[in-house]
């Protein structure tokens, strides 16, 4: 064999072996790749009996969102009941306390890419207040897209809204879910470090989920769901869009979707304070004409009722006094007894 082929063969044998150290090195560099910024979070809570022996575990389970600067996300926006807070602790301690357990061990937060791949959290930092909990990941996660929040201040009470969270579907599965609904109200929030609305809606999530993300027509994030006192709301982007300016993350704003579904019947109108106000809503859901003719009616109304008064006194004068005549009295009859008794339903001595 000659020299250069020799040459040429060697140089084909290093190339392949480069080449297969090439994935490694690519995955070294953007460390994971996945196609969603969609994540699910997930902690694992590890019970023991008092004699040390292992009890099971539990699971707190919520959906997240990759942020951070360019292609390269550092950092998951999730609940901050997901991962910690009185939320979380008092889901612990009931469990803790209904089976007898003598301990327990929660875990770091992980969190599952959509299409496979699990990453281990470093950090994290929670605001009860606003449901908010920031994760900083060990790895960098490579995807090409960058999130986008809706302005909050751009919402139309009845605009149709959709819920999208992980689920658990069937034992230990979960799933993506979308739920559909509208937007009721809001009311303005203070968390002391930014503005905020607390945005109602009707586009409920199931019952194995806990939080997830309220998004517009276009696909916009309009707040993170949210939930307390027995009711379902969502935090405005707002919040989320504070802690993004803090670390200096990239995102975008939109408006409102340019094919805007509004359902009519769920329109309502607020007052500055945030409230409904009921009174304002009636005259502002009727056209300007309608209330000229209603108060046309009424004028109409009013003066054909003051006619009819001064006609009846009228003439009621001139009617002649009706003779009198003694009055009889009426015996009332007798009450005709059937023999049989017949007590009330709702009667003690019917309740057997």
């Amino acid at each position: 064999m000659s020299s250069a082929k020799r040459f040429v063969l060697a140089f084909i044998c290093i190339a392949l072996v480069l080449c297969s150290f090439a994935p490694s090195f690519a995955l070294s560099e953007s460390n994971v790749e996945t196609s969603s910024l969609l994540v699910r979070v997930c902690v694992y809570v590890e019970f023991f009996f008092p004699d040390g022996s292992y009890g099971g575990y539990a699971t707190s389970s919520g959906t997240g969102i990759l942020v951070g600067n360019g292609e390269n996300k550092t950092c998951v926006i999730t609940n901050a009941s997901v991962c910690g807070g009185e939320f979380f602790d008092n889901y612990v301690q009931d469990i803790f306390e209904e089976y007898g357990f003598g301990s327990y061990v929660v875990g770091t937060p992980q969190v599952y890419l959509e299409g496979g791949g699990q990453i281990t959290t470093v950090g994290t930092q929670i605001d009860e207040d606003a449901d908010l909990a920031l994760l900083e990941i060990d790895v960098p996660v490579y995807v090409p897209y960058t999130v986008r929040f809706r302005d909050a201040d751009t919402l139309v009470q009845g605009e149709r809204v959709f819920s999208l969270c992980y689920a658990e579907t069937h034992e230990d599965v979960y799933e993506i879910v979308e739920t559909e609904g509208n937007v009721s109200g809001w009311e303005y929030r203070d968390f002391g470090y930014v503005d905020c609305y607390k945005i109602g809606h009707n586009a409920r999530v199931p019952a194995s989920a806990r939080g997830g993300f309220l998004l517009d027509g276009d696909g916009a994030i309009i707040g993170i769901v949210s939930s307390g006192d027995g009711e379902e709301y969502a935090i405005s982007s707002y919040a989320m869009m504070a802690y993004m300016d803090s670390r200096g993350y990239e995102y975008d704003v939109s408006g409102s979707p340019d094919g805007l579904v509004v359902d009519e019947d769920k329109l309502s109108v607020q007052d500055s304070s945030g409230g409904r106000n009921i009174l304002r809503e009636i005259f502002t859901s009727v056209p300007v004409f309608l209330w000229v003719l209603l108060g046309l009616g009424f004028v109409c109304f009013f003066f054909l009722a003051l006619a009819l008064i001064i006609v009846l006194c009228v003439f009621g004068k001139k009617k002649k006094p009706a003779s009198k005549s003694p009055a009889v009295e009426q015996k009332p009859e007798p009450a005709v007894f059937s023999g049989i008794y017949r007590m009330p339903s709702d009667h003690p001595a019917n309740k057997k």
